[in-house]
């Protein structure tokens, strides 16, 4: 199976009309009118703070080479994400220019000794059960192959994170015409292999912290609590849970539900965190208009800082209509005090919001 197959396939998602940007960012600004913002990482801020650039970002390797650039979002950023098939020496045909083999020559000493000797950690997108490796074992390799490249190359992943191994792992979610393969299993069967692969993993790179990233509303809050359970009592002890949010379903009020999750995963002492991105990958600005109102709801509802992850992600794809070519190109990424961008959307939700 080629690097490629160990990335997202997504949730079919609706269209919506978007809001001015000039508008969101007012709305940004005024949604911490009166407080004072502090430094993530701080008594009352947030302990991971995480920026994961698209997988075909055009400037992700601007990222070490212009590490001025970005000075004022680095400071605020503890964790930079990769999508394992990136991690790979196998093609990757949709991750651009951001191969093993530049993340390795783009500075001296390559990407990995460059983030570790600036404190900065990393993390691994990867991919357990999914519909074309139900048993995870593939899977499994794979995810150790892109830790084993890390290790070797100056630095050790602190975090993987599994790409939605119920969503590939049971039956689609008609409700939401979600359009892909499944492997049609229970959540007991699902769990008994996202259970061997995390003990595969974990037996290779026992340092390494693995978490589960879920969508939602395409599962409900009782179903991802049921999830997490199921792996608990498999004996699977979660690092942290990320939340999948999509924004787009403005017929879904999710406050409640965001309560509930912050509850349930403070109970089992679980770091959670709502996934701050885009819903339509054909711009720098509608990547960002997305991103921004899925902040601002978080904000309103959680604050954004109240999280013990804070996360800033894109695998916003644009599919051209001929040739039919999956890109994973926007947000950019630099520079940092554009209003577009990854690094910009880092600071202005981390010193504009609650």
């Amino acid at each position: 199976m080629s690097a490629t197959a160990v990335l997202r396939t997504a949730v079919v998602r609706p269209s919506r009309v978007a809001l001015p940007l000039a508008i969101l960012w007012t709305l940004a600004a005024a949604a911490c009118n009166g407080c004072n913002p502090v430094e993530p990482g701080g008594p009352t801020g947030s302990r991971e703070v995480w920026m994961s650039p698209n997988v075909g970002s055009l400037d992700f390797l601007d990222l070490f080479s212009r590490p001025d650039a970005w000075t004022r979002a680095r400071s605020k950023v503890t964790t930079i994400g990769f999508t394992g098939g990136a991690l790979l020496d196998e093609p990757c045909s949709i991750c651009g220019p951001n191969t093993l083999h530049a993340f390795l020559t783009v500075v001296p000493g390559g990407a990995f000794r460059w983030l570790a000797s600036r404190n900065l950690k990393i993390a691994v997108g990867a991919a357990s059960v999914k519909a074309w490796d139900c048993s995870a074992a593939t899977t499994a390799s794979q995810a150790i192959a892109g830790l084993e490249n890390v290790s070797a190359n100056g630095a050790a992943a602190s975090f993987l994170a599994m790409d939605e191994p119920f969503t590939s792992g049971l039956p689609p979610n008609q409700n939401y015409a979600a359009s892909m393969p499944t492997c049609g299993f229970t959540v007991a069967q699902t769990t008994t292999n996202v259970r061997s692969y995390v003990q595969r993993v974990q037996a290779a790179f026992p340092g390494v912290q693995i978490g589960l990233i879920e969508p939602y509303p395409y599962f409900s809050a009782a179903q991802i609590e049921s999830f997490v359970a199921s792996l608990s009592d498999a004996g699977v002890k979660l690092a942290f849970f990320h939340l999948d949010y999509d924004e787009n379903f403005l017929s879904i009020d999710p406050t409640s539900d965001f309560l509930e999750f912050r509850s349930f995963f403070q109970k089992r002492q679980i770091p959670f965190g709502i996934i701050i991105i885009g819903t339509n990958g054909t711009s720098n600005v509608t990547a960002a208009n997305g991103a921004l109102v899925a902040a601002l709801r978080i904000s309103r509802t959680l604050g954004i800082r109240s999280q013990p992850h804070v996360l800033f992600e894109s695998w916003l794809d644009y599919p051209p209509a001929s040739p039919a070519q999956d890109l994973r190109l926007y947000p950019d990424n630099l520079p940092e005090d554009g209003q577009t961008t990854m690094t910009g959307l880092v600071n202005t939700v981390l010193e504009t919001m609650p």
